[in-house]
């Protein structure tokens, strides 16, 4: 059966989305400027004088002033004589900057385009409305032990069906309530802040916290001169002579704050250094969709009363962009036995018809795994193993062998890691780790999850997991088998006819670190046919080119990556994390014509992406898994994973470029979704590029080996 790649109409619960079309009729009339120059410049150039004049003739002159498309743009435009003696001021002030400048002239032929009103709204009348949001969420704020839960509102620019608009979401952010000094007080050594997150009380920067620099008295006179605004330098003039100077990683870069201008942020990982539950930081994190949904609503509110935004896209309103992309495909197991895709059914059907491909070597010897034991009775999990073991000799034909297992009574990243480095000497292909139940939100695992799963799959090594009521479900044994054949090299099904569109599909993830001999690129490479088999899994680095940011990717690393056995004369579909690089894209280009290939890339980004929400009976509930809102032939948000009854998955925002189609992208990720054998609770991401951050972590730790090839899906 050839899989289905147009996505349905929805026809069931009604859907909205946290995106409000922007009502174009109360807007202004714009005006455009172009800036005449007396010398070339790049764009790169005249965008970083005209940010910097916008912002001079902002303070100038009355109205809304920015930067776009390489204009200044307003909904003011002043008398033509006000501005040449704007401009004549501006020369004779920073006539290094601003002598660039000859003119501004009028651009007549420019009309207003979506992107321009939607930067036109968010930088001017939504900003206007930055204090009485904050206040109205201010409200909603409550305190767990020395935390402050707080709720903060973030406002993005879209474009949907040719149309601007804005998406309104909520966040909320755990706040250590005494001051950064008083915690910093507490510690033996002020390197245990390393590692921590941290916000600038002037701005809304995060970064994680990387080094102690020292002390104010010795860097405030350095710091003043750095620093480029009037708020963080009235922070640094007024910290005491014996405060903390930190530095941050914020995005790749680093920059040193006075930590009395900074408030430490609590996350899940963080919970056993600031003695807090962290059952009570998932319970904060983790927002029922009603709730959610109330809490956007109050920030809506002030914005549709300012006139600025219609009510949010629903599938009443807008049928067409809110569809149903559940992947219509066959499924091949044992003895080329085959059955359609059903979710619920997958576990039994794997049991029925047993798995596709069985390494050979396992009709010689057991598959060899290694134990950690986090729970209190041990005599459970023995039980348990011996009736996995039956399980498998039983109904699958595979023995397996526990060489060693090791007891941690503390689940801390310490003794994981502890754990982990012992039972590596033993060279099994498996790690089973078992914990006790945690609650976890949409977006994160829980934390025993993710520390365990970061020293083990950081190190390459195949980790499965299972918590304590897992063992209490007889019905999750396939799950559980599934899980461990798929880890130790065996398949346990793939699809029945490979995708149309593409003979390979490669999960793609690029890091660049700074060090001291040069920029250096990783990237992560995981390749696999169009009918899901995994060729080859592969981590290699090298020096990133001479010219730093805009050179792309050297042709040696892409050999790596990309060799050219697995990938010459194919079409190749590259599912990126994050958004590519038009440098990166240059590369790929080169690199796809030198090999006879045909790419097309699908940027997968994860992160800060609007919810969709699903009416049932009345009741605000999750969406379905598939559920898709299209913003147009070449963007939309797809439901990737299964929700809890009580949480609201966030979406992933899909990009495409043409020929390839937004629907082959949707539908090869949903396809690609399902290959995460023996998961209780489906991934948001893709097999493809799934637990990239926990790989990156490893590799900025230089605990993962680089460079790494593996055939086995050790990510999953």
């Amino acid at each position: 059966m050839m899989a289905k790649t147009t996505p349905s109409p929805i026809n069931n619960a009604p859907q909205f989305v946290e995106v409000f079309p922007i009502k174009t009729d109360a807007i202004p009339p714009l005006t455009a400027y172009q800036m005449r120059l007396v010398g070339e410049l790049t764009p790169a150039e005249q965008t970083w004088i005209g940010t910097r004049l916008v912002a001079k003739l902002r303070a100038a002159h009355p109205g809304y002033w920015f930067w776009a498309s390489l204009r200044v743009i307003t909904d003011s435009p002043p008398p033509i004589f006000n501005l040449i003696h704007t401009l004549d001021q501006l020369r004779a002030e920073q006539p290094d900057i601003y002598n660039w400048i000859e003119l501004l002239e009028e651009d007549y032929a420019w009309g207003a385009t979506p992107e321009a009103i939607t930067d036109y709204v968010m930088r001017g009348p939504v900003q206007a409305l930055e204090r009485p949001i904050s206040e109205a969420l201010a409200k909603t704020a409550y305190g767990i032990k020395n935390t402050l839960v707080e709720r903060e509102h973030r406002i993005r620019a879209w474009e949907v069906d040719g149309q601007p608009a804005l998406s309104l979401a909520v966040v909320t952010r755990l706040l250590y309530e005494p001051e950064f000094g008083v915690y910093a007080a507490t510690l033996k050594d002020p390197d245990e802040l390393i590692g921590l997150l941290a916000a600038d009380k002037t701005s809304t920067t995060i970064g994680e916290i990387t080094k102690i620099v020292g002390k104010v008295k010795d860097s405030r006179e350095r710091l003043l001169k750095e620093s480029k605004r009037d708020l963080m330098r009235e922070q640094i003039a007024a910290a005491p002579d014996d405060a903390l100077v930190v530095r941050m990683l914020v995005g790749y870069d680093e920059l040193d704050y006075v930590a009395t201008a900074l408030r430490l942020l609590i996350r899940v990982e963080d919970a056993e250094k600031f003695a807090i539950k962290p059952q009570m930081i998932e319970r904060a994190l983790s927002l029922q969709p009603a709730m959610r949904a109330q809490l956007v609503k109050v920030v809506s509110e002030i914005v549709k009363g300012a006139h600025l935004i219609d009510k949010a896209f629903t599938s009443a309103n807008q049928p067409d962009l809110f569809v149903s992309s559940k992947p219509d495909v066959t499924l091949r197991f044992g003895e080329n036995k085959s059955r359609e895709l059903d979710p619920e059914k997958l576990p039994r059907d794997f049991q029925t018809l047993g798995a596709h491909t069985r390494l050979s070597k396992y009709d010689r010897e057991p598959i060899r795994a290694v134990v950690i034991n986090t729970l209190a009775d041990e005599e459970e999990v023995a039980f348990f193993v011996e009736a996995l073991k039956r399980a498998m000799s039983r109904e699958y034909g595979f023995t397996l062998d526990i060489v060693r297992e090791r007891k941690v009574r503390v689940v801390t990243q310490a003794n994981l890691e502890s754990a982990v480095r012992l039972l590596a000497k033993e060279d099994t292909p498996l790690v089973i780790v078992f914990l006790a139940d945690e609650e976890s939100d949409d977006e994160d695992e829980a934390i025993g999850d993710r520390y365990a799963r970061v020293q083990t799959i950081g190190r390459g090594l195949s980790c499965l997991i299972i918590h304590e009521g897992t063992m209490h479900k007889p019905e999750a044994m396939p799950d559980i088998v599934m899980g461990i054949l798929a880890r130790t090299g065996n398949t346990p099904y793939l699809l029945q006819e490979p995708i149309p569109y593409a003979d390979r599909v490669v999960g793609l993830h690029l890091i660049r670190q700074h060090k001291k001999d040069g920029d250096h690129i990783t990237g992560i490479a995981r390749i696999f046919r169009a009918d899901g088999g995994l060729i080859k899994a592969i981590i290699a680095g090298s020096l990133a080119n001479e010219g730093d940011e805009g050179e792309g990717l050297p042709d040696a690393l892409l050999e790596k990556l990309l060799p050219r056995e697995h990938i010459k004369g194919q079409r190749v579909m590259i599912h990126h994390d994050g958004r590519l690089k038009r440098d990166v894209m240059l590369s790929l280009d080169q690199w796809e014509q030198a090999n006879g290939a045909s790419f097309a890339a699908v940027e997968i980004v994860r992160r800060g992406i609007p919810r969709i929400y699903a009416l049932k009976q009345g009741k605000i509930e999750p969406p379905e898994w598939g559920s898709t809102f299209r913003l147009s032939d070449t963007e939309a948000f797809l439901v990737s994973s299964f929700a809890a009854a009580d949480m609201t998955p966030q979406p992933i925002h899909l990009r495409v470029e043409p020929p390839l189609t937004i629907d082959q992208a949707i539908h090869s990720v949903m396809t690609f979704s399902l290959f995460h054998y023996g998961a209780l609770r489906q991934p948001k991401l893709p097999i493809t590029i799934h637990h990239s951050d926990l790989i990156e972590l490893s590799i900025a730790r230089g605990v993962m080996p680089v460079p790494f090839v593996s055939d086995l899906p050790f990510w999953l």
